[in-house]
Order: structure tokens, then sequence, then C-alpha cells
């Protein structure tokens, strides 16, 4: 990531997301982006729902060693509902609007220095992960977990 720090990075990202939560449709649904420089760092941390939050963890270590800051930008993305009742329609609506958030990411990742983006899919507050490189971004990429508290 020659020329771009981790910060102006995080504050892009932050940005991006933001404005995609700010949307009417994601009203019902709490997002939250968890940043980390090594996957070990999000085995620490619980998925909660609420507002649109963006956590830096990348002074969180495990006593592990760790990649180099600027060597790989890691994200986690969680979408849930926190309305019950909330329309499975609005939770499609915010997925797509956090999609194309992902796809901006990805499409501007030269400019933000990024080699790569590696998305890292939770489920709920389990550490069941698996991860997913973004090297060529388009549909189908990255996934998004929505846990939705009613029935389909």
């Amino acid at each position: 990531m020659a020329g771009t720090s981790a910060v102006a990075v995080k504050i892009r990202v932050f940005e991006l997301l933001a404005a995609a939560a700010a949307d009417e449709s994601s009203s019902a649904y709490g997002v939250q982006v968890l940043y980390a420089d090594d996957l070990r760092d999000l085995e620490r941390l619980a998925i909660i729902g609420g507002p649109v939050r963006f956590t830096d963890v990348t002074r969180v270590t495990t006593g592990a060693t760790t990649r180099p800051r600027d060597e790989e930008i890691r994200f986690a993305i969680s979408i849930r509902a926190y309305e019950p009742g909330g329309s499975v329609e609005k939770q499609d609506e915010l997925v797509v609007a956090i999609g194309a958030v992902l796809e901006t990411i990805c499409a501007d990742r030269s400019n933000l220095g990024l080699d790569r983006v590696t998305l890292v899919r939770l489920t709920g507050g389990n550490l069941s992960y698996w991860r997913e490189d973004v090297g060529v971004c388009s549909v189908g990429d990255y996934e998004v977990i929505v846990n939705a508290p009613y029935k389909r």
C-alpha cells in the first residue's frame, strides 16, 4: 500500500458505508464494520446490532505474529435486523446497498493503494468464518451475512 496510510483507507471505507447506511431503506437495520490487521483479532470480537459503527481494532493483538499494517486490509461486515417485523424487502435493499459499497471499495482499491481486499464472513456472534479474496470485483465475489430475528 505504498503511498496510502491505513488511516486514509479506514476513513474512505467508513465514508462509503455511512453514506449507504444513511439511506431510508437501512433505517431498521444495524451495520457494523470491523477492521483488523489479522484475522485472529476478529475472533476476540462479538458482532452486535445497533447503528452504523466503524470499529478500529488495528491495535488489538493476540500475541501472535501479525502482518504488517500496510500489507493487507481486512474487513468483516455484519448486517442484521434489530427491529422485529422489519420487511424482507427492506433487508434485501440494505444488502444491495452494502454490496454496492463493497463494489465501490474494490473499484477504488487502486486509488486506495490496495493490492487486494479480503472480506471475512462471520455468522452472528459465532467464530465461524471464512475468507474470500476479492481480486476481481463482480457480483458473487463477496457475500454479506444477514441475521433476521423474524421468519422469512
